[in-house]
């Protein structure tokens, strides 16, 4: 974002005070007795380039005074050369004053750079002025024909209702009260599948340029299509656009040829093709292209407060986070080269409450070290993520895409050898998020771009709880793994004994232990496919307090005690790999035998 300030001069004492009209602050200016001519008092915004010429632009305020002063809105250049513009007098409400002008450089001074209002000539007096807008007047691009745009009056007028979906109209909509759902069936398979039209009062005329304009948003990255059609439903193929988790806008014009199908006698979109998928639609606008239509206005100022934030649209906000993504999973690809066998591509994707993807359709899931949820970001007078630090939800702006476009740059960057995975917890004692990680992962396979499955494996993080766990739990979770054909891995083995800190287990407590980190590696051998084994990585290695000072700090869930002796678990693992009891036939002298080494004869020994 970039910063702005006001330009304050003149013959008058200012401050920054509460309340504004609408908003926490106002500007209130004293006028001195030295003022003397309107002039003398003035305030401007600077301009990020100066006035274009021909171009028409608005302005608005709020603004008003304790004894009725003029206040003209006005520009200048460097040299103090100005335009003059509408005067208003400041009653002593509130009033809220607009007006526009069309900028010609062959008339009027040229190299405008700052615009704002001069109101100087009455000492002692008192001006207050607050909600400060400017930029390019903004005129509808069409001779807008839908009179329900916003589907305030539910769907009357709109037609075409039909396709493989359920629907609904539901508060809220993007800024007013309501906009459409539609959520796509399983029998979906391609676009044409879910369709919405607005049916129009006379057919499309041949030659005609329109114009169409809508907001769309959905959970999962919706491709749609502006269409139109004819009674006998041959069409006319526009503008496609990408439904982003955000409301994102979506507009086209197109010109109406005589080689186009005949007699268009509606205009929508469709956005069929992914069943379980969600999209809302909103502020829809459809007619005849307005010739003088010029771009869109920006607001270059705000209210009374020295700073401007100029927002990125949600597409913008797309490509700066797509682009740092590439670069960190490249940078981190390139660094590790050939040492790197296997990443962790994505982790932790699903809530454990809601079971569905953090970041996406307003689920978070994680909370700040004093218990506040992570909640949506606000855009207003800065950004507020209103997530604690370190956390950051890349679904939350990409939806979906976030998960197949990190898979995609792993995968570009990443030696073909390289085995990507996705990793999450709790999959043992959790079937439902368990089958929430296999759909992630199942959408991943099948909407990136390389058009081919291309996450190999799932881990499985595995932090147990040996009394919230049975052998038919594990038993259930590696089978429900395996049988994606996926790679599978056990990505952070540790168990402690209870939900709350466990400093000196009991001899019971520790047997169960044992047996826990048993069943978990017999589980995997037995249940998982060879070919699909990745293996098992032990989280951390013993009970010293030193290791854990971040994480189960107080519990004893490791191999080793704090003083490094190991425990049944050190056995339990041992058993589970070996798949019996290696007590039975397995001694210290084995033990000795297979680790001594003999001593290297020295020259003088041969």
């Amino acid at each position: 974002m970039r910063y702005f300030y006001f330009y304050l001069w003149g013959k008058y004492t200012y401050a920054v005070e509460a309340p504004g009209k609408d908003s926490d602050n106002a500007i209130h200016f004293t006028m001195t007795g030295e003022t003397a001519a309107n002039y003398d008092c003035q305030l401007f915004w600077p301009l990020a380039s100066p006035l274009e010429d021909g171009v028409t632009y608005a302005f608005s305020a709020d603004i008003k005074s304790d004894m009725d002063i003029a206040v003209q809105f006005i520009g200048q250049n460097a040299s103090y050369a100005g335009i003059y513009k509408d005067s208003y007098t400041a009653p002593a409400d509130w009033l809220h004053v607009t007006g526009e002008f069309t900028y010609n450089a062959a008339s009027e001074a040229t190299d405008i750079i700052r615009v704002g209002f001069q109101f100087g000539g009455t000492p002692g007096s008192n001006v207050w002025i607050d909600n400060l807008k400017f930029g390019v007047k903004k005129v509808e691009k069409m001779k807008n024909v839908i009179t329900n745009p916003s589907f305030a009056d539910g769907t009357n007028g709109w037609t075409g209702l039909w396709g493989k979906y359920t629907y609904g109209v539901e508060a809220p909509g993007r800024t007013d009260d309501t906009a459409i759902r539609f959520t796509m069936t399983d029998e979906t398979a391609a676009n044409y599948d879910s369709q919405l039209f607005w049916a129009l009062d006379t057919p499309l005329e041949v030659g005609a340029t329109y114009a169409f304009s809508f907001y769309t948003k959905s959970d999962m990255n919706i491709a749609v299509q502006a269409i139109g059609q004819n009674a006998s439903y041959s069409g006319i193929y526009k503008d496609s656009f990408t439904a982003l988790n955000d409301w994102t806008l979506c507009e086209g014009e197109f010109t109406y040829n005589a080689s186009d199908p005949a007699d268009i006698v509606r205009f929508g979109v469709q956005f069929g093709g992914t069943p379980g998928s969600t999209i809302w639609i909103d502020d829809f606008k459809f007619g005849l292209k307005n010739e003088e239509a010029q771009p869109k206005a920006k607001n270059l100022a705000r209210a009374a407060g020295g700073v401007t934030y100029i927002y990125k649209t949600p597409e913008e906000k797309r490509t700066a986070l797509l682009g740092a993504m590439e670069t960190w999973i490249k940078g981190m690809a390139e660094h590790m080269g050939d040492r790197m066998i296997g990443w962790d591509v994505i982790n932790e994707p699903i809530d454990d409450s809601t079971k569905g993807v953090r970041g996406i359709n307003g689920v978070f899931g994680s909370e700040d070290a004093d218990g506040n949820p992570d909640t949506a970001p606000v855009e207003q007078d800065g950004l507020n993520l209103n997530w604690a630090s370190n956390h950051f939800y890349w679904g939350y702006y990409l939806g979906m895409e976030y998960a197949t476009k990190a898979f995609e740059y792993a995968r570009k960057y990443c030696r073909p050898e390289t085995k990507l995975f996705v990793n999450d917890y709790n999959l043992e004692v959790s079937p439902a998020k368990l089958d929430a990680l296999i759909n992630f992962v199942k959408y991943i396979d099948e909407h990136n771009e390389t058009n081919a499955p291309i996450v190999d494996g799932i881990g499985t993080q595995m932090h147990a709880v040996a009394a919230d766990l049975t052998r038919e739990k594990i038993d259930e979770m590696f089978k429900k793994l395996a049988a994606t054909g996926k790679i599978i891995r056990i990505t952070e083995l540790d168990v402690r004994h209870t939900y709350e800190p466990t400093a000196n287990p009991s001899a019971e407590q520790l047997m169960k232990q044992a047996d826990v980190y048993r069943w978990i590696i017999e589980s995997y051998k037995e249940n998982v496919p060879a070919t699909q084994q990745s293996g098992f990585t032990i989280w951390s290695l013993s009970d010293h307090a030193d290791e854990h000072t971040g994480w189960l700090t107080g519990d004893t869930p490791n191999l080793f005690d704090a003083n490094y002796a190991r425990k049944p678990a050190y056995k339990g693992v041992c058993d589970g790999i070996a798949g019996r009891d290696i007590s039975e036939d397995f001694t210290g002298d084995d033990w000795k035998a297979a680790y001594e080494v003999k001593e290297e004869e020295t020259p003088a020994d041969q």
